[in-house]
């Protein structure tokens, strides 16, 4: 029962979110949420194949075999055109059906042969190869089929790096386009991001040592199979709540800038139109003077279009202005006024609570104030807030101990 359990587990969780993901496509219908409802339900049937497989249903296996070989080189790439949706405005969709063809190619070809071959060459394949690794007393169709399986393994093997190197470059991207238009980011950046690539990383390593190993390293003894489906399990729960969190994503950002384009990310100082420096130079000191000394960072959800609003101007100014000659991002530049004036009501009002100061200093979450806040001075508010106060810490102790 137990290892009925174990061996079910990542399958559960896949199944699990694929009907919350159901349930959250029903209500916002996006094209993010369906790919990674995809991901969920493919991948639901490569541990589905797991499932069969180290519960020795040999019968079943021409079926759950061929599926579980087109769902193993599918499932790295659909999750790779859920982060395309997630973090790129304009991408061939054409493109979909390329990152699919080796999963597809292998899923046929390994279907047919299996049509193709007869029972008894079915099931010298099936316990002799995928249950002891070995080729030995195969010919034929079978030894065929054990050639395309092993192929499959290195298709998987070049799979993980390019596809690693290549999501992690767009999801990159995507925050720093975030970063650029927001000040509070916090629901709008790829949720989880450094789990998710640390999960990538994970995942990769641990599913290229799981085919090399084969299935059968982990069925010769009952614990072997704890270490991939727990570590799977966990990798899929984490994979798919992060999904379920990203409700933002590139195109709710076009359609909020749409008639005021997303500044470009490549734009240096070298490449600044010399007729247009004094113009951007210009720019910064009005910005300074309308955010910083009129106190704008102060509201909430500050978006960099309201600033190009107010001033009159293209948001790629402001980005210029910004990014280029204060050097930093528009989130870091008002979420760094933000903490200052925190800092600034710590001291005036000591006694003030941390969630109203996070509020009165702009933030839309005590949670987004306690991130930045650490992130800017190096410790929580309540470290910084004691160290600023000793005196009456010292006081409150004593009346505490006192009582």
């Amino acid at each position: 029962m137990i290892k009925i359990l174990v061996i079910s587990l990542p399958m559960l969780v896949c199944i699990f979110w694929s009907i919350l993901l159901i349930l959250d496509w029903w209500e916002q219908r996006t094209q993010a949420k369906a790919r990674l409802l995809f991901f969920m339900v493919v991948s639901t049937a490569l541990y589905g194949g797991h499932f069969i497989f180290f519960n020795h249903q040999y019968e079943l296996m021409p079926i759950t075999d061929t599926i579980y070989c087109m769902a193993n080189l599918a499932v790295f790439p659909l999750y790779y055109i859920y982060i395309k949706e997630v973090t790129e405005e304009e991408w061939q969709k054409h493109w979909q059906i390329t990152l699919m063809i080796p999963a597809l190619l292998v899923g046929v070809i390994v279907g047919t042969l299996y049509l193709l071959m007869d029972h008894q060459e079915t099931q010298a394949f099936v316990k002799t190869f995928l249950y002891q690794n070995s080729t030995k007393g195969l010919c034929d169709l079978a030894m065929i089929q054990a050639i395309v399986h092993t192929c499959s393994k290195i298709i998987f093997a070049i799979q993980i790096p390019l596809i690693l190197v290549k999501g992690f470059r767009k999801i990159k991207r995507y925050d720093k386009m975030v970063e650029a238009n927001y000040a509070d980011t916090t629901l709008r950046k790829m949720y989880m991001v450094k789990t998710i690539l640390v999960l990538f990383v994970v995942a990769s390593f641990i599913s290229f040592a799981a085919n090399i190993l084969g299935r059968d390293f982990f069925d010769t003894a009952p614990w072997l199979v704890l270490i991939p489906a727990v570590t799977f399990s966990t990798i899929l729960f984490l994979l798919g709540y992060a999904g379920h969190r990203q409700n933002f994503t590139i195109q709710n950002m076009m359609l909020e800038t749409a008639n005021n384009p997303v500044p470009r990310l490549c734009i240096s100082d070298s490449q600044l139109d010399e007729g247009k420096e004094d113009r951007i130079e210009k720019l910064k000191n009005e910005i300074a003077e309308s955010v910083e000394k009129e106190q704008l960072f102060l509201q909430q959800d500050l978006k960099i279009n309201d600033i190009a609003k107010l001033l009159h101007t293209n948001r790629d100014y402001i980005y210029q202005a910004i990014n280029i000659r204060m050097g930093m991002s528009f989130s870091e530049y008002i979420n760094r006024l933000r903490i200052d004036f925190a800092v600034q009501l710590m001291n005036e009002s000591p006694k003030m609570t941390s969630n109203e100061i996070a509020f009165r200093s702009g933030f839309s979450s005590p949670a987004s104030f306690y991130r930045n806040f650490k992130l800017y001075k190096d410790c929580p508010p309540l470290t910084y807030k004691k160290s600023m106060h000793p005196k009456m810490e010292q006081q409150n102790r004593n009346l505490s101990n006192s009582k």
